[in-house]
């Protein structure tokens, strides 16, 4: 499902270019509670296709009950040959602050 997401609204460079998963690589997956609420966390490489560029992403998946509703918050990272470690470990702190009113 994620694929299809990013392939609709996060285009590459080029035209017919877009963000998809690297399916060459596991993807890892993690139930938890986020605020009370239960989640799926998933994080993997993404590619660009038709592109050479790609990185590390983290998604966030959270079932609100109250308002029966899936809201799903993705976060990637490129930097080219730059340490991205930090900076993945920071979106990921954003992810897991999320509230839901």
């Amino acid at each position: 499902k994620r694929d299809s997401i990013t392939k609709k609204f996060v285009p590459g460079p080029d035209k017919g270019s877009y963000m998809a998963a690297e399916k060459r690589v596991p993807i890892y997956f993690e139930e938890l509670t986020i605020n009370g609420n239960y989640a799926a966390k998933i994080r993997g490489l993404w590619q660009t296709i038709n592109y050479i560029m790609g990185g590390p992403f983290v998604s966030v998946t959270i079932i609100d009950e109250k308002r029966n509703r899936v809201i799903t918050v993705d976060g990637y990272v490129y930097g080219g040959k730059k340490d991205k470690k930090l900076l993945l470990w920071q979106i990921e702190s954003i992810l897991h602050s999320i509230k839901i009113n």
